[in-house]
């Protein structure tokens, strides 16, 4: 194997070295057990130092090489080792590691990892796999300390890190349950529903592992893809925040990044495929601020992604919706010495939804409910946050699908029942709006007044860190006129409402001068004729 930069490595020999005190028992061959349900793993032991167990004192003595270096091209490397720390055998290395910082024999773990690096350990032995066990063996092993890594991890779309164990073997049989130790992604989506034309915002939270201080280097690659109903604003954003806690919490308002990461984007077959978003951290360590200056990224950090993306006329209406799709891809390995194709895995999906609804409205005569009436003429309109301000729908004229809103109700689409009886706007949000009848089928009244109605939506989701791209569904979709609930279809994404208007004389409902004079000319002539009724008799009586 090639052992390279073995950061890792030498923690673990400096805990090696401070365990080599505590007590064991008589020494014989021994198997050491990996406990690991995925077969796609390779673990391989190499033996750093071999001794002979000592039962008064409890101790490995005799300390020597093992037999990861048991070739005689090592001769030459071992003797460097011990003169460049000024000790004469394995023992005093040892003790040197195990050894305080204070002390002047302490020797730097990670100075003697570097003597190690690019060198070709001779292996004691490959794991094999037992299925009905689900586990992994390695038989016959005699007493020392063994290095056990595992060359290779399952492939991409898992979350797995390279682990390195030191373990000591004396005769009894060992058992490990290895640990990943890996970063955490998070994903979030300011509006899970929208209209098309909005804008949503998209937050992507990376922990990092509790062993980042094993990296010399660490990278981070977030690998976004939007699909085709999403339009990629091309305006990405990242932060360093100290912790979680004081992220989630907002006490932490975080360092914002100038430097030391890119972001690109394609979108070649963003009608079809999407459009992929790439936000590549090559070194965490080396994340600058708008001065210049380092930022401070631990274990502890938290790195936040964020960017922005419209809702388009391509927008999914219901259904599966519109979904963002985000996987991780890190460091995984804290041997890499900088040279070579770095290792790395990557995390599984994590996915968000953003959906959007159709209002389909058909206007009918309002005595048999039945007879659908063409001609009709409608706007939509819908409060601003301020909650008196109108801004009026804009659609297509062939797709009905909303292309924008205005607070002008002149520039507002008028929406015009077909001979169905039917008009529809596609690509709304949840959310209140009014229609407004300007225009009444021929020979009915106008509404007196605008209809109010409520769509709304209830979504199932499923629990637990990482999110599947089938995690979030439509539970229930709602559409409410008045006291009137009505169920909407959540495959389809639509609502249904319907309008009623009454046959009958279009008079003004409000009176005016139209009706005025209708009633001045009305007691006039009524006046008039009183009057020749009443001479008519007089004349008689004459």
């Amino acid at each position: 194997m090639k052992m390279s930069k073995m950061k890792k490595l030498a923690s673990l020999l400096l805990a090696l070295a401070m365990c080599l005190s505590l007590s064991v028992t008589a020494f014989a061959a021994s198997t050491i057990t990996i406990n690991n349900d995925t077969d796609k793993y390779t673990y391989v032991a190499y033996q750093i130092f071999s001794g002979t167990y000592d039962s008064t004192s409890g101790d490995l003595i005799g300390l020597d090489w093992g037999s990861a270096f048991d070739d005689d091209t090592y001769g030459t490397i071992k003797s460097a080792m011990l003169s460049a720390y000024n000790v004469s055998n394995v023992a005093e290395l040892a003790a040197g590691l195990a050894a305080d910082s204070t002390d002047s024999n302490y020797i730097d773990a990670e100075e003697f990892a570097a003597y190690l690096a690019d060198l070709t350990l001779k292996s004691a032995g490959t794991f094999n796999y037992d299925s009905t066990n689900t586990n992994y063996t390695l038989s016959g092993l005699t007493d020392g300390y063994y290095l056990v890594v595992n060359t290779a991890v399952p492939s991409s779309g898992t979350d797995t890190a390279y682990s390195n164990y030191i373990l000591r073997v004396v005769g009894e049989n060992v058992t490990v349950s290895p640990k990943s130790d890996v970063p955490q992604l998070d994903k979030k989506v300011s509006d899970v529903d929208a209209s098309i034309g909005d804008t949503v915002t998209y937050t992507l939270t990376a922990s990092l592992p509790s062993k980042y201080a094993d990296y010399d280097t660490y990278k981070l690659i977030f690998h976004d893809t939007l699909s085709s109903g999403l339009t990629y604003n091309n305006n990405v954003t990242v932060t360093v925040y100290d912790s979680e806690a004081g992220y989630t919490g907002k006490t932490d308002t975080g360092t914002a990044v100038a430097s030391g990461y890119s972001a690109s984007y394609d979108d070649t077959n963003k009608s079809t495929t999407g459009t992929t978003i790439t936000v590549t951290i090559t070194d965490t360590n080396k994340l600058y601020d708008s001065n210049g200056d380092a930022i401070d990224v631990t274990a502890n950090s938290i790195i936040v992604v964020t960017f922005t993306a419209k809702l388009n006329e391509n927008a999914v209406i219901g259904g599966d919706g519109n979904p963002n799709t985000v996987y991780l891809e890190y460091s995984n390995n804290p041997n890499w010495d900088g040279n070579g194709t770095e290792e790395t895995g990557n995390t599984p999906n994590d996915t968000v939804i953003t959906w959007t609804y159709e209002l389909d409205v058909t206007k009918v005569d309002g005595t048999d409910n039945t007879t659908t009436l063409s001609g009709a003429e409608f706007k939509l309109y819908r409060y601003q946050s301020d909650g008196t301000t109108k801004e009026y729908v804009q659609v297509d004229s062939t797709s009905n699908k909303v292309t924008g809103w205005t607070t002008t109700e002149a520039d507002g689409s008028t929406l015009t029942s077909n001979s169905s009886g039917l008009f529809s706007v596609t690509g709304l949000d949840v959310g209140t709006y009014y229609l407004t009848e300007t225009k009444a089928p021929t020979g009915y009244n106008l509404l007196d007044s605008d209809i109010e109605l409520v769509i709304a939506a209830t979504y199932n989701s499923e629990s637990g860190t990482w999110i599947s791209d089938d995690a979030y569904k439509i539970a229930t979709l709602t559409v409410t006129v008045g006291s009137t609930t009505t169920d909407g279809d959540t495959s389809k994404g639509t609502v249904d409402v319907t309008v009623e208007n009454n046959s009958g004389s279009s008079l003004p409902s409000t009176g005016g001068m139209g009706t005025t004079m209708i009633y001045v000319i009305g007691t006039i002539v009524a006046l008039a004729l009183a009057i020749l009724l009443i001479t008519k008799k007089r004349m008689e009586r004459e």
